[in-house]
């Protein structure tokens, strides 16, 4: 057995596992319940459609989600059978043809993240017209372009192999076999994200090829595609050490009245943001509603264990405590590394800006409230935990700290099969026998 651990590569386990486990959730998660399935699957269809028929315009397949899942009347009159043998005659008149698509949810709005799913329905249409057989195809599209793409991505990655198995196998369970975006965003931010660790170890501009910043470039307009949120990853950009370092040494060569200078200067326009800020956002009021809804505990109830719970709501919390700590053991273990502190606040920040911008959009759309606000779950933070890698590696420098590598692919194996299969077993057993909401927990 040890033999085997040590030979095995990351990347073939991850990808085989991925679409092990994808695979059977295709089947096994009740149809249209993977959240906002609906939604998606009609996007994903008028991407390549001539006619876009009425059965698969987004009111009429988001109200056949809402039966699905148990919000408009009971689940056990949803009826599976029809849903995948039924034919829909305007689905079968129509063309294929190719649309721009827009989504507002997207920083660019023009929608190319449900490209790998279109493709799925586009082949579901053409093997038999039904809503359940271009749902099956998009979610076995979406899943070979994330299982193939993530593990090219591990094979590349010099940052640590299983913790990327770790970080982007458990986290992205609901979504990575769904016709969502989820699964495109995943993949363009875990690309930017590494090529950016890549950049950290670096000191100077001079040092980066024409590839790499072409490569650079490549992934920064890709992020634009992507959910909105996955624009906050820029901030940890100014903290490389090429940047950081060459802005402090240009500090240290200045007079102390130049110094003086620029901290007053600085003082100035961050009250005048801090002014204009409160002006839009009123930063009290935000405020309250943050504490309210995360540190009080006579009012948080449960919004800070599930937004912390990486593990589907569905499982019991035994396993969220599983999955961090053999995570957390696997990112120190595996590959200590001593990366610039500067950068790792950066990663920190990086995380904590994504939190706080994505809560100030919802404080916003729920008309600046002070009350407490349940539509931010742990979905919207879980990637960004990948910037807490940088600091845990460099504590683990610090302290010496190495565990045996066998070791850490037993324990990541484990955990991700463990997890994996008592979640699809339960995702079966409430969607297709207790007729329940599949895959979270209201």
């Amino acid at each position: 057995m040890k033999n085997f651990l040590s030979k095995i590569k990351t990347e073939r386990v991850y990808v085989f596992l991925i679409l092990l486990f994808g695979m059977i959730s295709v089947f096994v998660t009740f149809p249209l319940g993977n959240g906002d399935e609906g939604y998606h699957l009609s996007k994903s269809y008028n991407i390549f459609s001539m006619n876009h028929p009425k059965s698969m315009k987004k009111t009429v397949v988001r109200q056949l989600e809402y039966q699905a899942i148990g919000l408009d009347g009971d689940m056990k009159d949803f009826d599976v059978e029809t849903f995948y043998i039924k034919k829909l005659k305007d689905v079968e008149k129509d063309s294929f043809r190719f649309n721009i698509a827009y989504d507002r949810n997207i920083t660019m709005q023009i929608d190319i993240a449900h490209i790998p799913a279109a493709i799925g329905v586009m082949v579901g249409r053409v093997i038999y017209p039904s809503y359940g057989i271009m749902l099956l195809c998009s979610r076995i599209s979406s899943l070979l372009f994330f299982a193939l793409c993530m593990g090219a991505i591990i094979k590349k990655s010099t940052v640590g192999k299983w913790t990327l198995f770790m970080l982007f196998s458990i986290p992205c369970i609901q979504k990575l076999a769904s016709p969502s975006y989820d699964v495109f965003s995943y993949v363009v931010f875990a690309m930017y994200s590494m090529n950016i660790f890549e950049l950290a170890k670096l000191r100077t501009i001079k040092e980066i090829s024409k590839q790499k910043i072409l490569y650079t470039l490549i992934t920064i307009i890709l992020l634009l595609f992507c959910k909105k949120n996955y624009l906050f990853a820029l901030a940890v950009i100014p903290f490389l050490p090429m940047f950081f370092l060459r802005i402090l040494e240009w500090l240290d060569n200045k007079k102390m009245s130049v110094k003086i200078v620029i901290f007053v200067t600085g003082i100035i326009v961050m009250l005048v943001l801090l002014v204009g800020l409160n002006y839009y956002l009123n930063l009290f009021s935000l405020f309250k509603a943050f504490m309210k809804s995360y540190f009080n505990m006579a009012t948080m109830g449960d919004r800070g264990k599930s937004l912390f719970s990486v593990v589907p709501t569905i499982l019991p919390e035994i396993f969220n405590l599983l999955w961090i700590v053999s995570t957390f053991l696997i990112v120190l273990g595996e590959n200590a590394y001593n990366w610039n502190r500067w950068f790792t606040y950066g990663g920190l920040l990086a995380y904590l800006v994504n939190w706080m911008g994505i809560f100030t959009g919802f404080y916003l759309i729920m008309g600046k409230t002070s009350d407490m606000i349940n539509e931010l779950d742990g979905r919207y933070l879980h990637p960004y935990m990948l910037y807490f890698v940088p600091a845990l590696q460099r504590f683990s420098k610090r302290n010496k700290i190495k565990v045996n590598s066998t070791t850490i692919a037993a324990l990541a194996i484990i955990t991700v099969v463990i997890i994996y299969s008592v979640y699809l077993f339960t995702c079966f057993y409430r969607g297709f026998i207790l007729n329940i909401t599949a895959t979270w927990v209201s």
